[in-house]
């Protein structure tokens, strides 16, 4: 019998230290099919691999707003695109 939560173990690790990695990318690490993937994600992790993401990028945001000193909107920015605030001071700085 497979043991999925040994499969999924180095994915859940991987989305710890980045919140943005494809389902595809989460997928082949775990050596499944995107559909295999996402149900057995879902039934041993307890929710879907999107929102463990969206969950895992509004905590990140939330340590930044409380021990950084990074803008509201470099935050939001970077929790929705992946931008980095420095990258993002970066792209507003020539965009102005």
């Amino acid at each position: 019998m497979i043991d999925y939560r040994e499969r999924l173990t180095p994915v859940l690790r991987a989305l710890e230290q980045e919140p943005d990695l494809s389902i595809e990318e989460l997928a082949s690490r775990a050596c499944l099919s995107l559909y295999h993937f996402h149900r057995v994600f879902t039934a041993v992790v307890g929710e879907a691999p999107g929102e463990m993401c969206r969950r895992l990028r509004m905590q990140r945001a939330a340590w930044q707003l409380c021990y950084t000193d990074a803008s509201v909107t470099a935050i939001a920015v970077s929790s929705i695109c992946g931008v980095r605030p420095c990258s993002l001071t970066q792209i507003t700085s020539v965009s102005s």
